[in-house]
């Protein structure tokens, strides 16, 4: 992902970008404008579709869900490679939820590192 990174005296430090939003059905995220996505009150099912834009190994992308007090749905494109972490399948009402997600190139997957 070409988003930025500063370095200083201490090592690289992984900047986010994020585009917020309050709803909508579909979300496909575009490495190449941001890297994180907040989700603030999710009024219908979401469907997570794959990534455009230019990914690296090991580029980082966090999607942040909360509904508006109703569960709903979610839906992940098989791109999203649970490994030891399963991914909601739905949200928690008035929960917000957090998942991160790493790239692999060697497998062209984004592998599920977390979900809080």
């Amino acid at each position: 992902c070409a988003l930025p990174i500063s370095s200083g005296a201490t090592g690289s430090t992984w900047a986010l970008v994020v585009s917020t939003t309050t709803t909508l059905s579909s979300l496909t995220p575009n490495m190449d404008s941001y890297n994180m996505y907040a989700i603030t009150a999710l009024a219908t099912s979401l469907t997570i579709n794959a990534p455009t834009g230019t990914v690296t190994d090991g580029a980082r992308l966090i999607i942040r869900i909360k509904d508006n007090g109703t569960s709903r749905s979610l839906t992940w494109n098989a791109i999203y490679n649970q490994l030891t972490v399963l991914l909601p399948t739905s949200t928690s009402s008035n929960i917000t939820t957090y998942i991160g997600l790493l790239y692999d190139a060697s497998s062209s997957k984004w592998d599920v590192i977390a979900v809080v």
